[in-house]
């Protein structure tokens, strides 16, 4: 009977130099490496050709860098410098170019996937809050505030600007279907744009029923969802038709698509207790199981080859797998920090990286200061800050 083993390394904190770590491991497998990146590692993309995984990390005591690591190791392979408070990251595997947009110096920066160097820094009319790539026609697209927004469009094989302009209703969530060629933007106004792929030519506008949380798409079938502050939307992507909406009984977060499946999965954390995922069936509208994660589920992501679904629980510090055909938890892994995202670091499916960011940990006094200044002690908590760190999980 074979065996399948999930591994895991902590990075708990660095603290006066020393590294603290805690690990996870089962009977078969050794520990793998985990990297300490920073404050805050928000943002991961990975480069399925190359097998290498870019982290964004940012913070006022860290140098805003993004780090390229092996899928498989977690070994740092480079780490250039980027401007101020990197935010989104997109990689496009068939120009060779990973782009970071930068929100505390507007800008976007590309990096070559091969040797993690940054390649130039492109500077924009406003600070950018998403960014993604129609690598079809090679193009990549990023939005921003700006009064009331921008539009940039870049070109991904060579990385220059080639047009930004004003945008109505301040553009915040996007995505991209390389096989129309079509991009999907959603506003602040609750509605969702259409864009041509090559020309970012606005083609049609269309209502949401709420605020736009999350969006994604399924390019085999056609469909683009987004999730609202009261359900989940199903468009058509050719038309922009709105096809159903999809009540939860509690307001969505996250999503993903399985593409094998046409299945979508949904995030739906819940005010004091721990969240829910929803597995849902778009063509026939229906909720086909809805289970408990973690304290706070955020995002999720689906490892198709693997038949697994990654949930990270921002308020539970953990990680929740389940199983892509059942919806069913598998197992749930502490991860001691607050998870921010996942990522399918490699073509099989196998490794999945998650970014935690760095947090202020309350801990008792120590026995000296609470003797010699018991005031003090009373008013002020103690507390010691962690460092962000990537852990790799093989499925």
């Amino acid at each position: 009977m074979r065996r399948t083993a999930l591994r895991l390394v902590f990075v708990g904190a660095l603290i006066g130099g020393v590294v603290y770590v805690a690990l996870a491991m089962t009977a078969t497998d050794p520990a793998l490496r985990t990297v300490a990146l920073g404050q805050f590692p928000r943002a991961l993309a990975a480069d399925v050709t190359t097998g290498h995984v870019f982290v964004a990390s940012d913070s006022a005591m860290y140098t805003n860098e993004v780090a390229m690591l092996d899928a498989s190791s977690g070994a740092v392979l480079n780490a250039p410098l980027v401007r101020g408070a990197p935010w989104a990251l997109a990689v496009d595997s068939r120009h060779g170019h990973a782009f970071v947009a930068n929100a505390g110096a507007p800008s976007v920066s590309v990096i070559d996937t091969r040797t993690g160097a940054l390649v130039r820094t492109v500077p924009l009319i406003g600070a950018p809050n998403a960014i993604a790539v129609d690598a079809r026609t090679a193009r990549v697209f990023v939005t921003g505030n700006n009064q009331a927004g921008f539009m940039g469009i870049l070109d991904a094989r060579t990385g220059t600007a080639l047009r930004q302009y004003p945008s109505h209703a301040g553009p915040h969530l996007l995505v991209a279907d390389e096989t129309l060629g079509r991009v999907f933007v959603t506003n602040d106004d609750y509605t969702i744009d259409t864009l041509n792929g090559a020309t970012g030519a606005r083609l049609r506008t269309a209502g949401l029923g709420g605020a736009p949380r999350a969006i994604a798409v399924d390019e085999s079938r056609g469909r683009v969802f987004v999730a609202t502050t009261l359900a989940v939307d199903v468009f058509d992507a050719v038309t922009g038709a709105l096809i159903r909406t999809i009540g939860l009984g509690a307001p969505p977060y996250g999503m993903a698509v399985d593409r094998w499946t046409g299945r979508v999965f949904v995030t739906m954390p819940i005010t004091g207790r721990p969240g829910r995922v929803s597995m849902l069936d778009p063509r026939s509208g229906r909720v086909l199981r809805t289970v408990t994660v973690g304290q706070d589920p955020y995002t999720i992501t689906v490892a198709e080859r693997t038949r697994r679904v990654v949930v990270t629980n921002i308020g539970g510090h953990s990680v929740s797998v389940l199983d892509a055909r059942t919806a069913r938890v598998l197992r749930s892994i502490d991860l001691g920090t607050a998870p921010l995202a996942a990522v399918v670091a490699d073509g099989t499916g196998e490794h999945i990286v998650v970014s935690t960011f760095g947090d202020k940990q309350g801990r008792p006094h120590p026995s000296w200061w609470q003797q010699w200044v018991p005031w003090i002690a009373k008013q002020v908590p103690y507390s010691r800050r962690t460092d962000g760190a990537v852990s790799i999980l093989t499925l």
